[in-house]
């Protein structure tokens, strides 16, 4: 008995150093998704179209690419509300190694849409557009999301760090959708004021509760509620609080997001 009591010690102890080393982006990731929003920017655009002006999005919920890490994925719609397309862009991740993820975008739609300037829609030929985002993550109390966009709790904020440099946003097409130099415009979103938020654990990873961990108090409530078809406690969504609701949690039981 002693020997088991001494063994249970060192692997709860084991637990709570791996737990206390944890990197953040690994906590970004375990969320599965996080929500972003351009607080503030400036564009230019030169060229066939000329213009400029203020920069900015509401905040919105993306989710990380299956098997592919921190990459994710939106439509230019939801990246520059002035141009109609539904085209997918891609950003791919890079983790620094100070910690601060980088998220880089190229893109070739090559596609006639349209271009909202003022108060009117200008045919344009989107012929190219990519950019960078570099967030620095800092930790945070579990908390919900402060923008709201997210249905879980959060342990992560991401800020821009890096300027210009590496917070950017630049386009390339042409006015009219017209291939000719004459009309031929480049676009540059610079000065940008990104925040993120991410982390904790959803409910399908056994974090019944909302706590950010998985504890005894979600194996708990799965074992209070074996049997039912409590939605709110069912871990796999399946329609019933089963083994298979108190197999995720025992798997997951520790893990801090």
């Amino acid at each position: 008995m002693h020997y088991l009591t001494k063994t249970l010690g060192l692997f709860s102890a084991l637990a709570l150093v791996t737990a206390s080393f944890a990197q953040l982006p690994q906590k970004l990731e375990r969320g599965g998704d996080f929500s972003i929003r351009i607080i503030d920017g400036r564009y230019v655009l030169t060229g066939g179209l000329g213009g400029s002006g203020s920069f900015r999005s509401s905040a919105l919920r993306f989710e990380f690419l299956p098997n592919a890490g921190l990459d994710w994925q939106l439509r230019v719609r939801d990246l520059v509300n002035a141009i109609n397309s539904d085209y997918m862009l891609r950003w791919n991740t890079t983790i620094l190694p100070n910690g601060d993820i980088r998220w880089d975008m190229d893109a070739t739609p090559n596609e006639c849409t349209t271009l909202r300037i003022g108060s009117s829609d200008i045919n344009f030929k989107l012929t190219r557009i990519w950019g960078r985002i570099t967030l620095r993550l800092s930790e945070l109390t579990c908390q919900a999301d402060p923008h709201g966009r997210l249905n879980r709790s959060v342990t992560v904020q991401m800020d821009e760090t890096g300027g210009d440099q590496n917070n950017y946003l630049r386009l390339e097409g042409y006015a009219f959708c017209v291939e000719q130099p004459l009309f031929f415009t480049e676009g540059n979103v610079f000065q940008l004021d990104i925040r993120g938020y991410g982390g904790g654990l959803p409910k399908s990873q056994g974090n019944l509760n909302n706590d950010c961990v998985v504890d005894d108090a979600d194996l708990l409530i799965v074992l209070f509620n074996f049997g039912t078809s409590d939605a709110a406690n069912d871990v796999n969504g399946d329609g019933i609080v089963d083994d298979a609701d108190l197999l995720i949690v025992l798997f997951n039981f520790g893990l801090e997001g």
